[in-house]
């Protein structure tokens, strides 16, 4: 488990292996830019060394191009996996000098955003990925952009983690704490799982 703060969005990331496997075939980023930071969860196909390769390429593709819109990023992920076994991913890029957030996904990483207003409607947002695979069929994209406030959460998990995870969110855990029960409570334990919690914490 690890936990960092940067460019006013505190993370933190749970991830275990498949049962035997030493290493995981999920990745993750999270890395500021200038104006910004992105966060992102990846799954190589399969497990073990071979999808962990896919993944980090993947991830590699994103830190060198953080800057950049999230359609964009997709394409160039999508162009450096040509050829391997692909990948899923779902990214999401915050503008903090906007108080926006802007994500897009291809495959089954899923993405909840909990606003930490309980007046806010709606009070979670669900990201709608496009069925595809990186590296093999890229599809239509559809980035959305979802307004952020101070305290709001993003959640980025990979297929090991179960559905209805946000249900084990409380907005008083820090992401650490919110990362290590999502995954104790909805973890498969027959699949790579990676769970990545971000907390908007608002402009200077």
């Amino acid at each position: 488990m690890e936990t960092l703060s940067f460019a006013r969005v505190a993370w933190a990331v749970g991830a275990t292996p498949h049962p035997g496997e030493r290493v995981t075939g999920d990745a993750y980023l999270a890395e500021s830019f200038p104006g910004g930071f992105l966060l992102a969860a990846v799954d190589g196909v399969g497990h073990g060394a071979e999808a962990a390769a896919v993944a980090a390429r993947c991830v590699s593709v994103l830190s060198a191009n953080a800057w950049a819109p999230v359609g964009e990023l997709i394409h160039r992920c999508h162009e450096k996996l040509r050829g391997t076994r692909g990948a899923t991913l779902s990214v999401a890029s915050f503008e903090t000098g906007r108080g926006e957030m802007s994500w897009a996904g291809v495959g089954n990483v899923a993405g909840i955003v909990v606003h930490a207003d309980r007046g806010a409607r709606p009070r979670e947002e669900t990201l709608l990925p496009r069925a595809g695979l990186l590296g093999t069929i890229l599809p239509p994209l559809q980035v959305v952009t979802v307004p952020m406030a101070d305290g709001d959460v993003v959640i980025l998990a990979t297929d090991g983690v179960g559905p209805g995870f946000q249900a084990s969110l409380s907005l008083m855990d820090s992401p650490q704490t919110a990362a290590h029960r999502i995954l104790d409570a909805h973890g498969r334990r027959s699949d790579d799982a990676l769970v990545v919690v971000g907390r908007y914490v608002g402009a200077a």
